[in-house]
């Protein structure tokens, strides 16, 4: 460390100075030998430099007289005043030098009132603050970056009341989060929150996994308020209604109650089942319907022709003749021809079990009509069943087996009964 340094002046009683007295440094409560010696000048001033650390007293001899400065002595008093105060280690071998800034006026540096041993808190050390309340009266903190270029300044609103602001204890780094910055959030539990503009991303509302479990009933969708859909009844019978609200069909109408969009064909020349709709169940009381289409191709001078079979009964056999009881037939020109075919089949009551009536139409490449029956009746092979209906079956029969017969696209509809 660097020397230390003593310095003093002596005078008489009558306060004139003393030049030439002699001041020796001595190891603390030593009389030898001196570790360094001097002589005041003129105007009774002395000092000494030493360069080894140590406890030290200050002996001046003037004549007889001898006057002592011991290391042990302490002192009180009211007031000092100082330009520097320096503190030294219990070790004594480093000092903290207490230098006061450029002071332009007179101030008064409180220290806090202690309840037990402490320490002071410096600017540049990095220092612990303890338990007890740390109050900083100011609005404003500041808080500046590693180069010391920009800083952040943290500005109180105007407080009306005292409020704690705490911080959740961190497994890890991590960042505060800011209300205008762009910040991705993780792992976080929002509790009623008030969101007051689309949302939008790849995550939102792609999974039940996006939206807290649980019922969602505000706002609730109207016919005029575009809220939440309500909670449905959980049953296959009801559906949801422009109105908001969940509610049966109307009876009135036409229902699908099954079909078949898969082509089906055949080059037999006996009737087989060709095109296959398996339907939700249509009881005896319920008339119904059916469309389909069917094609032939050329290679012979032969027709093909469609049958009806309703679960396991063949009501209507596929024949090869231009019988009107069948559900579609074409020409036995050797050519490609195609049509459609629908059949209303009614309630399947006592008496009335071959209630059902049907019409085709064929064309050929040319879109000539080759037939073209308005209504042919159905049902000549056997009564219709009254059992519940669930399998529509288009029977089908080639005359010859170079051609192909083919059908398609059936559709079947229950009607309603009230």
């Amino acid at each position: 460390m660097a020397s230390i340094e003593f310095a003093g002046f002596v005078f008489t009683d009558a306060g004139v100075a003393i030049n030439g007295a002699t001041v020796n440094l001595y190891d603390r409560n030593t009389t030898t030998p001196a570790r360094a010696t001097t002589t005041t000048n003129a105007s009774g001033y002395y000092t000494i430099s030493h360069a080894t650390e140590g406890r030290f007293d200050i002996e001046i001899v003037n004549g007889s007289s001898i006057r002592r400065f011991k290391y042990d002595s302490a002192i009180q008093m009211q007031e000092i005043e100082t330009a520097n105060l320096l503190v030294r280690n219990p070790a004594n071998t480093f000092k903290y030098d207490i230098v006061p800034a450029a002071i332009t006026a007179d101030r008064a540096l409180n220290l806090p009132l202690i309840t037990g041993t402490d320490t002071l808190a410096a600017l540049a050390l990095a220092q612990t603050f303890l338990t007890g309340v740390k109050t900083f009266n100011s609005s404003i903190l500041a808080i500046r970056n590693p180069a010391d270029t920009f800083s952040y300044t943290v500005v109180a609103s105007a407080i009306t009341a005292a409020r704690n602001l705490t911080i959740p204890l961190l497994t890890g780094d991590d960042t505060l989060v800011v209300l205008a910055e762009a910040q991705t959030l993780t792992n976080k539990t929002l509790t009623s929150p008030v969101v007051n503009t689309q949302l939008t991303g790849t995550a939102v509302g792609t999974g039940a996994s996006q939206v807290a479990v649980g019922n969602h009933t505000t706002p609730a969708m109207t016919a005029t308020v575009a809220g939440h859909v309500p909670t449905p009844p959980n049953n296959t019978t009801t559906f949801l209604r422009g109105d908001g609200t969940f509610a049966a069909p109307s009876s009135s109408g036409l229902t699908r109650a099954g079909g078949n969009t898969t082509e089906a064909t055949t080059t037999s020349t006996t009737a087989v089942d060709l095109l296959s709709a398996t339907v939700t169940a249509i009881v005896a009381a319920t008339p119904f319907m059916f469309g389909v289409n069917h094609r032939k191709t050329g290679g012979a001078a032969a027709s093909i022709a469609l049958g009806l079979k309703l679960n396991t009964t063949v009501v209507t056999e596929a024949v090869t003749t231009n019988s009107p009881t069948l559900v579609a037939v074409t020409s036995g020109v050797d050519q490609v021809e195609l049509g459609a075919a629908q059949c209303f089949i009614g309630a399947r009551v006592t008496s009335y079990l071959t209630s059902a009536t049907g019409t085709y139409s064929t064309i050929d490449a040319g879109r000539f009509n080759v037939n073209n029956v308005v209504s042919t009746p159905v049902g000549k092979t056997a009564d219709a069943p009254t059992a519940d209906i669930t399998t529509v079956v288009m029977r089908g029969i080639s005359g010859n087996a170079l051609v192909t017969a083919g059908a398609d696209e059936l559709q079947v509809y229950a009607y309603a009964t009230s």
